[in-house]
């Protein structure tokens, strides 16, 4: 208050002085801030956030430090002067106020515009405030700071504490009221009260963003229908589609799907990396989720490719060698701009035949072609001929297959890697 035994500095110099204080140390460059201040440094730490706000734009550090900030803490803060400074300013001839004193004087313009500024700035930057103030009157000084003057104005209200103006910085142990009300500021989740319009607001981001996804999902499921579906035989392809359904869902009742999202990646990055490998083998037990990780990546697959794909499953019948050959062949005619052509007998054996030819002209257009054969376990009497599934190493056509693990081999897919030459 004095400064016949020394001196203080004025507000905005000791702002200063502890901005700079604060970002020479090593230990406060990272991480979440919370600041205390009691007395006169609740005024400090109101000032140091200004200046910050002030440098933020033209130094990074100063920049990095006002964006860490989340929770102030001001204990018996006088946020519009006190009374004591007051009196120490009348009677400066025989008690001599030092700068920070005069810094205090009560109802100060400098003390109503700071405050003023920082309940914008604080209320923009949602910091989550912890206001505590005394009720009781130190023995030589009395109240320090009036009810009226430690209240900041902000959203938190202050919380009146049994004790003087002293006291209040120095909790007696942990049972302390003081201790605990700052113990739990400072773990618990930082963040401010969320206003009506603020809700509604965010129900309709949630709104249009699950809008967004449901027009891309079904966007995705058209073009896979038209691009991949439409070109199968009706009867083939009612079949399909009702095996597509299964995992993906419909229109109004989509099936939910989540948590796969680096296996999805892993996939996508298979297929758009020249230097991988042309083929690639899915094995897993039965009830792993194979068959609609493949769907559901088939919805993203990169617009540059060209799908086939056919299920080999008992429960949609897609399990026939004749349904299988002849749905391919009519997927792969498509995209060979070719006839599938029509079977003089033997229909499994002509559309076998034809995939393959049709397969040499894709390579030789030079058409990226991913083909998708899902389920090489559930194929009943007979087993894919292995030169389907065989791609040259330089060509654009990518190969992937899937299948349960064989009985007998449970750790590893080597089995069907020998069943398939796709090793």
């Amino acid at each position: 208050m004095s400064d016949w035994r020394g001196s203080a500095m004025e507000l905005t110099d000791r702002a200063a002085n502890v901005l700079n204080l604060l970002l020479v140390k090593p230990d406060l460059r990272e991480g979440q801030l919370i600041l205390v201040g009691h007395s006169l440094g609740g005024l400090v730490i109101k000032q140091v956030l200004r200046k910050a706000a002030d440098a933020a734009t033209e130094r990074a550090d100063v920049h990095s430090f006002i964006e860490r900030v989340r929770k102030v803490v001001f204990l018996a803060t006088p946020h519009v002067g006190a009374d004591l400074a007051s009196w120490g300013d009348r009677l400066r001839v025989f008690v001599r106020p030092s700068a920070a004193a005069r810094s205090l004087l009560r109802n100060d313009s400098h003390l109503r515009d700071l405050n003023l500024w920082y309940r914008r700035w604080a209320k923009q930057r949602g910091i989550d405030h912890l206001i505590l103030t005394e009720t009781k009157t130190t023995m030589v000084f009395g109240m320090a700071v009036k009810p009226d003057s430690s209240d900041p104005g902000l959203a938190s209200d202050p919380v009146p504490i049994d004790t003087d103006h002293i006291e209040i910085a120095k909790p007696a142990n942990r049972q302390s009221l003081v201790y605990q009300l700052v113990c739990n500021f400072i773990v618990r989740q930082a963040g401010r009260p969320v206003s009506h319009e603020e809700r509604k607001i965010d129900a309709v981001k949630d709104d249009t963003q699950e809008i967004r996804q449901n027009v891309e999902r079904l966007t995705a499921q058209a073009k896979f229908r038209q691009d991949v579906l439409s070109p199968i035989p009706v009867t083939h392809r009612l079949k399909i589609q009702k095996f597509v359904e299964f995992y993906l869902g419909t229109r109004d009742q989509p099936v939910p799907f989540g948590g796969r999202r680096s296996e999805l990646n892993e996939l996508t990055s298979w297929l758009t990396d020249t230097s991988a490998p042309q083929r690639m083998l899915i094995t897993a037990p039965a009830g792993r989720g194979k068959t609609a990780l493949l769907v559901r990546w088939m919805q993203s697959i990169p617009h540059s490719w060209k799908i086939v794909f056919v299920p080999i499953s008992i429960r949609f019948q897609t399990n026939h060698a004749s349904i299988f050959y002849e749905a391919m062949a009519h997927q792969l005619a498509r995209i060979a701009v070719e006839k599938a052509g029509f079977p003089p007998s033997n229909a499994s054996e002509f559309f076998k035949d034809r995939c393959l030819e049709l397969l040499y002209i894709i390579a030789e257009k030079k058409i990226p072609t991913l083909v998708i054969v899902d389920g090489l376990d559930e194929a009943s009497g007979w087993e894919i001929d292995r030169s389907l599934l065989q791609s040259e190493t330089d060509s654009t056509i990518r190969i992937i297959a899937s299948a349960r693990t064989l009985a007998g081999d449970p750790n590893d897919p080597q089995g069907w890697c020998q069943k398939t030459r796709l090793a």
